[in-house]
């Protein structure tokens, strides 16, 4: 059995590996530049376009399923549809407008 250090330090390597928590913009008070912010999004679109790809070579692809409990390839899938889909619903606010002018996060 595992002691409370081994417990520990696994625990640490896995949030060290983990996404970090969003920073604050840098770009408050700042003029919104769309083809930048669209550039991005398109960078990000590939990228999970990328990983996509990299889930279909594997030996339990996204047809697979599972539970919370011992892992859920099926929810990998998923959860990079549901990325690729906050990113169109992103650029559709862009390309209407919603995030023209100068950036204020309104942090009250």
């Amino acid at each position: 059995m595992k002691n409370l250090l081994e417990t520990y330090k696994e625990m640490h390597e896995l949030e060290e590996a983990r996404i970090a928590n969003y920073k604050p913009t840098k770009f408050e008070g700042k003029e919104f530049d769309r083809k930048k912010e669209l550039k991005s999004l398109k960078t990000m679109h590939s990228a999970i376009m990328k990983i996509a790809k990299m889930q279909d070579s594997m030996q339990y692809t996204a047809e697979t399923g599972g539970t919370p409990r011992i892992g859920n390839p099926h929810a990998i899938h998923q959860s990079l549809r549901s990325a690729e889909q906050a990113i169109f619903d992103y650029m559709g606010g862009i390309e209407r407008g919603h995030y023209d002018g100068v950036i204020d996060m309104d942090r009250d």
